[in-house]
């Protein structure tokens, strides 16, 4: 894996999907996972039976694109997980990493999920930022929210990040998110905030 550091943020850049993912999924659940998962301590068991369906499939390792995690939360894992060595990869490269800030993970040279990450840092960092985003989505039709979040949540996000997750894929947009993420909405229903969202992420007026 490749790291470098940019100010209160550490960018991890994985290989190969498979190894992020064997790599971040317990930190990455345990930061904003379902509901008995989230904030505690769980075995892979309980992992695999939250996120595989009745015929025992999981789509889990293929699924994410990247992870955006507080260093304080990896902190807070470590102390209660006994860590793979895969972990403990991670945990040896955030050691000088101010505690205030956040673990990047994408594959080698995704730069739509760097841009995506690095979204979420902005938000949870930038408070005029947040306000916003948060006043451009507010502004959107509420069948279309509505549409959004429905989406998402059947993605397993966590009601918790609906909102930064609409600002980050509409920020990071792409066909491919369209198709599996927003299957069934129009392009034209969210191009105005798109350009918006894009717009202030670039500095833009």
């Amino acid at each position: 894996m490749k790291v470098s550091k940019h100010n209160n943020r550490l960018l991890i850049e994985f290989p190969t999907k498979k190894e992020m993912t064997l790599t971040m999924f317990r930190m990455s659940e345990f930061s904003e996972g379902k509901d008995g998962i989230k904030g505690k301590r769980f075995s892979c068991d309980e992992f695999i039976d939250k996120y595989s369906d009745e015929e025992g499939n999981i789509d889990y390792f293929a699924f994410w694109d990247g992870f955006n995690i507080p260093k304080s939360v990896i902190s807070k894992f470590q102390s209660i997980f006994q860590c793979s060595e895969r972990e403990r990869k991670v945990i040896r490269a955030i050691k000088d990493l101010p505690e205030d800030g956040y673990v990047i993970c994408i594959i080698e040279g995704d730069k739509m999920a760097l841009r995506h990450e690095l979204c979420h840092t902005k938000w949870y960092d930038d408070k005029e930022y947040r306000e916003h985003t948060l006043s451009i989505i507010e502004n959107m039709q509420k069948s279309l929210r509505k549409k959004l979040t429905k989406c998402l949540l059947e993605a397993d996000y966590i009601d918790d990040v609906i909102d930064t997750e609409i600002v980050a894929y509409l920020t990071a947009f792409n066909d491919e998110d369209m198709k599996d993420i927003f299957p069934n909405i129009d392009y034209r229903e969210i191009e105005p905030f798109v350009e918006l969202l894009n717009n202030l992420y670039n500095g833009k007026p």
